[in-house]
């Protein structure tokens, strides 16, 4: 990873933590299978980093994290959709 700029790595993993980055994984990412998700350098550089203060009102926090929550249930229930019948 390249960061451009200031940035101590407790920030980059406060900022990895934050439901933007979150939701950026999920978005960026591809699943492998059992709930496996991978990034990719390429994507992983596409995530974005909050590295700065940002203030979210309570609405868009729960976009966010509801975001996060649909794209892994997606995630999940896509690899089953994909199992043999048995």
């Amino acid at each position: 990873m390249c960061i451009k700029g200031e940035a101590s790595v407790r920030q980059i993993q406060s900022a990895w933590k934050s439901p933007l980055a979150q939701l950026g994984t999920e978005l960026e990412g591809h699943p492998l299978g059992g709930g496996v998700l991978k990034l990719e350098p390429r994507e992983a550089a596409r995530v974005p980093l909050p590295l700065g203060s940002i203030q979210l009102t309570a609405n868009e926090l729960n976009v966010l994290e509801d975001g996060v929550r649909t794209m892994r249930a997606w995630r999940h229930n896509d690899q089953e959709e994909h199992l043999p019948a048995v």
